[in-house]
């Protein structure tokens, strides 16, 4: 009954407003976001997965820009070497899951035949890469993805499709989606769409207001403790020290470091 009168109220709200934005601290809230038309569109780093160790996460992809900047390197290529190392650092990472029952809440999803797919800046070099490291963790985005076949598309941006995960190599998330869907001939009446970055949010919430398509952004929250504990002088020293065969991890970067 509880589950009828929430379903009720988000129909009701959703015919009420274009356009929400929430807050999410745990995955499985997602589930009272949903309804039946809804097309579900997940970020992978720091929504889904991350890496083991501070070297190659988000957090250190910032720093590293950051640092090749004040070191005096002009944008235009400090941006593009910093993209090449954090790439190179995913292939080599192991990655994590940062909710252990997301796999579940996906699978039960799934099984509801909710059409699921992943929305990624990350560059197509990845497009292998990205979808083992979810299955290592149990996740498999391609089981009901509104599509089954690689696709790519040069705008914006050179797209590629693959495995139920949308690449968008550095471009707009909203403007790559909606690129995508008119490709595949497919119109959502509704999406929900969970990122932890609130910019990716309104990139796609902009496009979908375009389009007169419901939308409702969630703000995933669970890695922001991941972000906060980020210690650059460790990472540095993973930086410095990692080989190819092997990533120092964070606690024998610490170690190292005393």
């Amino acid at each position: 009954m509880k589950k009828l009168i929430l379903t009720l109220f988000l129909i009701v709200c959703s015919s009420i407003a274009y356009s929400q934005i929430f807050e999410i601290k745990k995955f499985e809230e997602i589930k009272n976001h949903l309804t039946p038309d809804s097309l579900i569109l997940l970020d992978i780093d720091d929504t889904l997965i991350l890496p083991v160790q501070m070297l190659g996460s988000d957090v250190w992809f910032e720093h590293r820009l950051q640092h090749l900047l004040d070191n005096g390197m002009a944008k235009d290529a400090a941006l593009p070497q910093a993209v090449d190392e954090w790439c190179f650092l995913r292939l080599l990472s192991d990655m994590e899951l940062i909710e252990q029952n997301t796999p579940q809440v996906l699978l039960n999803l799934q099984k509801l035949k909710y059409p699921i797919m992943g929305l990624t800046i990350q560059r197509i070099q990845l497009c292998d890469k990205t979808p083992r490291h979810l299955l290592q963790n149990g996740i498999a985005l391609e089981k009901t993805a509104p599509y089954g076949t690689d696709l790519y598309f040069p705008e914006p941006n050179r797209t590629f499709y693959h495995k139920g995960i949308l690449f968008t190599c550095g471009g707009n998330k909203g403007q790559a989606l909606f690129s995508f869907l008119r490709r595949i001939g497919y119109s959502p009446k509704r999406i929900v769409f969970v990122d932890d970055k609130e910019n990716n949010l309104r990139e796609l919430e902009k496009e979908a207001e375009k389009q007169n398509i419901l939308f409702v952004g969630l703000r995933y929250a669970g890695a922001d403790s991941r972000k906060t504990a980020f210690d650059k002088k460790v990472a540095d020293y993973q930086f410095k020290n990692s080989s190819l065969r092997d990533l120092i991890s964070d606690a024998e970067a610490r170690k190292s470091l005393k």
